[in-house]
Parts: C-alpha cells; sequence; structure tokens
C-alpha cells in the first residue's frame, strides 16, 4: 500500500525510476566524497521533530548543501517521498544510508573498513601537519565572503540563554548547516581553538564570529575610522595557496597594478589556453598570456609567483585558477574606483 497522500510508485514509468535511483545514487557519493551529514540540513526546519518539512523547504535544504538536481530529478525525489504530511526526509536519509551500505561485499566489509580506517588515519595526520590555524581562518573568510554567508545566524539559535556560548555539538551542526565544507581536523582545531575555558565542552562561538566577520569589515572601524577593512582576493582552495602576509601584500600590489591599464583580451587568451572551459589553465600559460598582453613589465617576479600560489588549484598540480584571477581584478577595479570617487 502506498503512502497516505502520496504517489504509488510501483505505478511510475520504468525510466523514471531509473533516473531517479541514478539521483539517489549521485547524492549519496556527494554525500560521501565531502563528509557531508545531510540530516541536520532537515532538521534545522523541522520545528515540531515529526519527519516530514514542506516542499520548498526540501529544496531548500538541498541548495543550502550544495546538492545540485535538475527540476526533474527534484520532482522524482518529491514524488517517491511526499504525503500529506510534506516531504518524508527521514525515509530519505535511511534511502541513502541502505545504498552507501550496499556498496561493500559483506565478506569484504570488515578488511575495507579496516584499510579505509588506516587510510583517513593517515590523511588526517597529513592535514594536521599542513593545517595552521591562520590558514583555517583564511579559508573560512574567503568561504563567507564569496557566499555572504552569515555565519552568526546559524549559531545563535543554539544559544537560547544568550551566554556567547553553545555545545560543541550543535557549534559543528552550525557550522555544516551554514554550507561551509570542512574536513574532521579542521573542525577539531576550530573546537580547540575556541573552547570555552569555564565551561568545558562548550565553544565560545561569539569570538569565532567575530573573527570570521573581519571578511566582511574591520571591527571597531566606528571607533577607528582611519582603518582599512581587509580585502580577501584569493579563493581558498587548501594549505597550497595559503599565502604569508608578505605574500597577500604582494598580490594586493600586482592586482592594483595590473587594474591600472586596459587588460582587453586578456580572458580570450586564457580561454585559447582552456581547451576544456575548466576555468585553469598551466602556469606556463598563464604566464604566456601575461606575456603575449605585455602585463608582465608591471610586476614584479616575486608578484608573479606569489599570484600563481594564490590562485593555483588544490586539485590540479601546477594549475592557475584564471576565472578567480579575472574576478579578483574587476573586484579591485570596483574597490579602487569607490576609493577614488571618495576622494
Amino acid at each position: 500500500m502506498h503512502r497516505k497522500g502520496g504517489k504509488d510508485w510501483e505505478s511510475v514509468q520504468l525510466h523514471s525510476r531509473q533516473l531517479f535511483d541514478r539521483t539517489v545514487t549521485n547524492i549519496r557519493n556527494y554525500l560521501r566524497q565531502r563528509r557531508i551529514l545531510l540530516e541536520p540540513y532537515f532538521k534545522v526546519f523541522d520545528k515540531n521533530n515529526h519527519g516530514h518539512i514542506p516542499r520548498s523547504t526540501f529544496r531548500r535544504a538541498l541548495s543550502t548543501a550544495d546538492i545540485q538536481c535538475s527540476d526533474e530529478e527534484l520532482r522524482l525525489l518529491e514524488k517517491r517521498f511526499m504525503n500529506v504530511d510534506g516531504f518524508n526526509y527521514l525515509e530519505f536519509l535511511v534511502m541513502i544510508k541502505d545504498l552507501q551500505e550496499e556498496d561493500i561485499e559483506p565478506e569484504s566489509k570488515e578488511k575495507s573498513s579496516t584499510d579505509e580506517d588506516t587510510k583517513n588515519t593517515e590523511q588526517i595526520s597529513s592535514n594536521l601537519k599542513k593545517l595552521t590555524l591562520a590558514s583555517l581562518i583564511s579559508k573560512i573568510q574567503i568561504i563567507v565572503k564569496r557566499g555572504r554567508i552569515k555565519v552568526d545566524q546559524f549559531l545563535r539559535q543554539f544559544d537560547t540563554t544568550n551566554h556567547r556560548i553553545i555545545a560543541a555539538d550543535n557549534f559543528l551542526r552550525g557550522i555544516a548547516m551554514s554550507g561551509i565544507r570542512l574536513e574532521s581536523a579542521e573542525l577539531n582545531l576550530l573546537c580547540d581553538e575556541f573552547s570555552s575555558k569555564e565551561n568545558p565542552g562548550y565553544v565560545d562561538y561569539r569570538r569565532f564570529c567575530n573573527i570570521i566577520e573581519e571578511a566582511f569589515t574591520t571591527l571597531g572601524l566606528e571607533q577607528n575610522p582611519s582603518a582599512n577593512p581587509k580585502e580577501y582576493l584569493i579563493t581558498y582552495e587548501g594549505p597550497s595557496n595559503y599565502l604569508t602576509e608578505e605574500q597577500k601584500i604582494s598580490v594586493d600590489s600586482a592586482l592594483s597594478k595590473l587594474c591600472s591599464t586596459p587588460n582587453n583580451g586578456l580572458d580570450d587568451l586564457f580561454k585559447d589556453y582552456d581547451k576544456y572551459r575548466q576555468g585553469i589553465v598551466t602556469e606556463e600559460a598563464f604566464l604566456g598570456a601575461l606575456t603575449v598582453s605585455k602585463l608582465n613589465m608591471l610586476i614584479s617576479l616575486f608578484e608573479i609567483k606569489s599570484l600563481i600560489k594564490g590562485f593555483s588549484k588544490e586539485d590540479y598540480p601546477q594549475a592557475f585558477n584564471y576565472r578567480a584571477f579575472m574576478k579578483a581584478i574587476e573586484y579591485k577595479q570596483k574597490v579602487l574606483a569607490e576609493s577614488n570617487s571618495n576622494q
């Protein structure tokens, strides 16, 4: 018997069920690769805790989790899990979990689990060696600035007593709901750094938010009008493109110089090198584009090296993210124009 108010799934055409299976599998793979816990994205909208949320809220939850589905795929998910009470996200989560468990053959589960644990431990250990609090804060600041994310809105809801602290579990839940993707080692570092000294197991989320909000403005600017708001122009990909303060200054200087002269055609030069339209080119292609456009004469060798590091792609060795680079130039031009108009 099908669900009350729901669609009789057995009557759905075969090709639709096949598309549904592929959609669920794709979502499962995405969650596993990104190590995302999907349940908090639904529960925050389930005020009555009855396992159902409205249709529009279901789509919003997927969007917040950065899960991309076509309209047809969304309609199939809704057809399968919608009933008179709304979207049954608990049943949906159970299906996702069941599929994850089916990936491993019974006889190889134990060995695979052991191997995976060992691999994860080694990976976390390697990441910890490269991870610093400064690089992590810089990464989060860039994420919230690019996505215009107000982290405080996701964390404050757990501070029911207005004491500026929340349980560590709720802190992690709020970070996940905000759409900020972090590794386990990074989350552990945040919890350790911002832990409440007076209340073990709690996190001083207000101190964390104050630091992250520097991505939008310099705190205390009203008391110190001469202070300059920080500008974050680099798209953080990982430890490979974390910049020192000297390199950040160098990048800012290079962008200012590049903004001082027309760079018409630079984007087209990059696209000539980017045959597959991935938004990246090799370091050699980046240098070639600068040379052809004669922009290399405006900046120093150290500035060029800083640009290459700042706009590198973590998953693509020796690749330069020219789309982010062009957006940074455009953004810097706006900043300079606003500054000149205010003088």
